[in-house]
């Protein structure tokens, strides 16, 4: 997985303690893609042992049953 290398600029209060965080939109968008390739591998890990069909039979039954 790639290393995002973020360069955050905090906004603070009047007493100097950080309140947000702004990134650069481009940054910001890479950090969304990031985070969105690792709950799709979260979720491949927690199905990974579930049981598998045909995927003709699969559709066989549906066309059979409807949707």
């Amino acid at each position: 997985m790639a290393r995002l290398k973020l360069e955050p600029k905090y906004i603070t209060d009047s007493r100097g303690v950080r309140t947000a965080v702004v990134l650069d939109i481009k940054q910001y968008e890479k950090s969304l893609d990031l985070v969105e390739e690792v709950e799709d591998a979260e979720y491949v890990k927690s199905v990974q042992n579930e049981p598998t069909r045909d995927y003709q039979e699969y559709r066989k039954r549906r066309l059979k049953i409807g949707p």
